[in-house]
């Protein structure tokens, strides 16, 4: 003889049957909006530590070897920033420094530095999910401008 506290019992089983793939569904899209996030803030904290030291380090006007020394301590340190991420291989990180342009108002040399993680298919940020309609390995890009110290 079926009771209702046994009729009961399989109408929750079948309302979890129907609810929890769609919270399976919100937790993948929390977890990788959030580690898109993450890795997101990451490249632009990167370029944003590579800019900051080469606007405190001064750029040597008309001297090319020291002006590629000058990239390449503005590379290194945007790559520094990005070695506590999980799963970043250096290799993905693409860091473009300059520093040639000047802000006709005021004079001041600008320093420019971008920070490209990925190349947008094979390497770089990967989703957990390959969701439909937005790409698996998205090109993460941060460009930062600020002007040199004098």
């Amino acid at each position: 003889m079926r009771t209702a506290r046994t009729v009961r019992r399989g109408v929750a089983a079948t309302e979890l049957a129907l609810i929890l793939p769609v919270l399976v569904l919100i937790v993948l899209i929390c977890v990788d909006f959030g580690r898109y996030a993450y890795t997101n803030i990451a490249v632009r904290n990167s370029a944003r530590a590579g800019c900051g030291h080469g606007t405190m380090n001064r750029y040597p006007i008309g001297n090319e070897s020291d002006a590629a020394a000058w990239q390449a301590d503005v590379q290194n340190t945007a790559r520094d920033e990005m070695k506590g991420q999980t799963g970043y291989t250096s290799d993905d990180l693409a860091i473009v420094a300059n520093a040639e342009s000047v802000d006709p108002a005021t004079g001041l040399r600008m320093v420019e530095v971008t920070a490209i993680y990925g190349d947008g298919s094979t390497t770089g940020f990967k989703t957990i999910v390959s969701w439909p309609g937005i790409p698996d390995r998205p090109q993460l890009r941060s460009t930062i401008v600020a002007c040199m110290i004098r």
